[in-house]
């Protein structure tokens, strides 16, 4: 026990050179970044006051900033929901995103942290950084998604490459991704196409039994539901008071549709980037033999919301 006792003695003596001499106080604010479809970077401030240091002068006159790994322990950074899902980000001192901002002991070129001069007493200094953010994929779950960074600075002399840690801090950044959704009408056994928002289905000349179909695909990062409604009331109207009445089915299940009333559909979750198909097969329920020729049709419209 002795022994125990005696190294921590050792050690505690050994961290003492490591106060602060120049009085520096590093503040950063939080991020707030509301994630688009495009990727972005936005500007970021570092605030640092030197105040009555204890050394001559030119001791104090440069600084060092580096920055911590963050929750995911990596340079790969990520911000997190409480559910664990995730999004890339990272830090760097330029715009033009070179580098990547590292923390003390892992920081190599001048890119990987940020420096500057501070050659006068009781004076806030103030340094650009940037936070940069992949483009928004479609799938990517709506939500608010947090990391944690400290940052810490050091008085670095240039002549001897001596650095004096002085003040740590730690920032916190936000990152909201907003409810997204998309659909997609395509050809039975189609794959997503974002651009493919309208169909017609043409049944040629119409007989009674007829069946034509088109599947729909809704790709969504959150919660959703879709509804439908029919112009016509579930009817295809021809000249002057002609109709053909036709049933819908939804993936196999029978769905009424009222003149200008929505039904809802289906209902989901996040989606993959596959979107959850929905197959709509149209029937034609009359005969037909008797009616006036001409243009049979009706209107529906496709509704997809996400919470």
């Amino acid at each position: 026990m002795k022994r125990i006792l005696g190294m921590m003695g050792l050690l505690l003596s050994l961290t003492a050179w490591a106060d602060p001499e120049c009085e520096y106080r590093l503040t950063l604010s939080n991020a707030t970044v509301q994630v688009l479809e495009t990727s972005q970077v936005v500007e970021l401030t570092a605030s640092l006051y030197r105040g009555r240091d204890t050394s001559d002068s030119s001791r104090c006159d440069n600084y060092r900033i580096f920055f911590s790994k963050g929750l995911a322990n990596s340079y790969q950074r990520r911000a997190y929901t409480i559910l664990g899902q995730y999004l890339n980000y990272n830090l760097h001192r330029n715009n033009n995103q070179t580098g990547i901002l590292k923390d003390f002991g892992d920081a190599i070129n001048v890119n990987e942290f940020l420096d500057g001069t501070s050659p006068n007493r009781n004076t806030t200094y103030t340094q650009k950084f940037y936070v940069a953010v992949p483009g928004l994929s479609s799938t990517t779950s709506k939500g608010i998604y947090v990391d944690n960074i400290q940052a810490s600075v050091y008085a670095f002399k240039p002549n001897s490459g001596k650095y004096i840690y002085e003040d740590s801090t730690s920032f916190t950044a936000y990152f909201y991704i907003p409810s997204n959704i998309d659909v997609s009408l395509v050809d039975e056994g189609g794959t997503f196409d974002a651009s493919a928002t309208s169909k017609v289905i043409d049944f040629g000349n119409l007989e009674k039994d007829q069946q034509k179909g088109v599947d729909l695909r809704v790709v969504s990062n959150s919660s959703y539901k879709v509804r439908l409604s029919s112009a016509n009331g579930s009817k295809l109207k021809g000249p002057g008071t002609s109709v053909v009445n036709y049933s819908l089915k939804v993936n196999g299940g029978s769905v009424s549709l009222p003149a200008n009333t929505a039904v809802e559909m289906g209902s989901g979750w996040a989606t993959t980037s596959a979107g959850d198909k929905y197959n709509l097969k149209f029937q034609i329920m009359d005969d037909t033999k008797n009616l006036q020729s001409g243009l049979y049709q009706d209107n529906i419209t496709i509704t997809a919301i996400a919470n």
